[in-house]
């Protein structure tokens, strides 16, 4: 890290940003520290062909779930990436990674990443080089898969960072539709999404009767990674927008506030189920929520979600068309 900041000035907002700057800092001045001596990489590959190599095995293992690997395993999966198109010695490659680049190392008879941040990286390169095609199966089979939770949120955060639009196109458009086509007739669009997307509330009485309220995280759910991609794409579109500092301090004021039961909220000993409220006697608290807090905002940006993203990239492929139409 302290190597990236020396050569960048400053950390990246963005995490793959800050891991592309560390792994060329690694890869180009490991040594800078003995008056710029660069050691010779065994494998002789450039940066760009360095970088694709790990990027297609972080890719496999990553799938595969597979973070340590003994000398034979690694040696095998290198040299069937190296009959792709590349040209270098496993051991050679296997030396580079743990010697002169450092994003690996050796642990007794296994072979780690330096830090499994590497392998996410890597792996969401990779994805984001292969075509639409190829990525839409990719990302259809990690909100698939059971065994997929929610240590692929950051895989998945990655990848939005890289390209928005991208992940919008090639999976999120599909995942939208095809919750709101499982949605209950009997619910508007506005009650189906908040019975998808919030298990619970917390909520806190602070200074003066300010009560703010925060989302429980239910990371049992099956739905989890599809739940959280919703709400990391409403924070992007609410930041674009300006309104992400609307219910910053507080939601609302327990003295001006027009609910008849307070005593209710606290009954549930500072957590309510809010799925619980939907067309309740005390929807009251149901209706105060939806209307004047962060989290009722959200909800209301979700119901809009699938049709201002549609409308996006059809304005994107007419700008397109527009452009190479001379």
């Amino acid at each position: 890290m302290l190597l990236t900041f020396d050569s960048y000035a400053q950390i990246p907002d963005k995490l793959h940003i800050f891991y592309s700057n560390a792994f060329e800092t690694m890869f180009f001045k490991h040594d800078a520290t003995k008056s710029g001596f660069k050691r010779q990489l065994k494998s002789d590959l450039s940066f760009d062909d360095f970088k694709n190599v790990f990027s297609i095995f972080c890719f496999h293992t990553y799938m595969k779930e597979q973070y340590q690997f003994s000398y034979s395993e690694l040696s095998s999966l290198l040299d069937e990436i190296n009959k792709q198109r590349f040209s270098f010695i496993p051991s050679d490659f296997i030396s580079d990674l743990t010697d002169s680049v450092c994003v690996m190392f050796k642990d007794g008879l296994n072979y780690c990443f330096s830090h499994r941040s590497f392998q996410e990286y890597f792996t969401a390169l990779h994805i984001q080089n292969i075509s639409d095609q190829q990525q839409s199966r990719v990302f259809k089979y990690i909100f698939n898969n059971p065994t997929c939770s929610s240590d692929k949120l950051t895989l998945i955060e990655m990848l939005i960072d890289m390209s928005q639009d991208r992940f919008e196109k090639n999976t999120f458009i599909e995942i939208l539709t095809e919750i709101e086509n499982e949605f209950c007739g009997e619910l508007d669009l506005y009650d189906n999404y908040f019975r998808y997307l919030i298990y619970s509330v917390n909520f806190f009485l602070g200074e003066n009767g300010n009560i703010s309220f925060g989302r429980v995280i239910d990371f049992e759910n099956p739905n989890y990674l599809k739940i959280e991609c919703i709400f990391n794409i409403i924070y992007r579109c609410r930041l674009q927008e300006g309104l992400i500092d609307t219910y910053n301090d507080y939601d609302f004021n327990i003295n001006s506030a027009a609910i008849n039961n307070i005593e209710f909220l606290f009954s549930y000993d500072n957590q309510l189920l809010l799925f619980e409220l939907i067309g309740q006697e005390n929807s009251d608290i149901y209706q105060l929520i939806k209307g004047n807090t962060w989290i009722g905002a959200s909800i209301n940006r979700a119901t809009t979600l699938l049709a201002s993203i549609k409308k996006k990239q059809e304005y994107q492929v007419k700008q397109l068309e527009e452009l190479l139409s001379f």
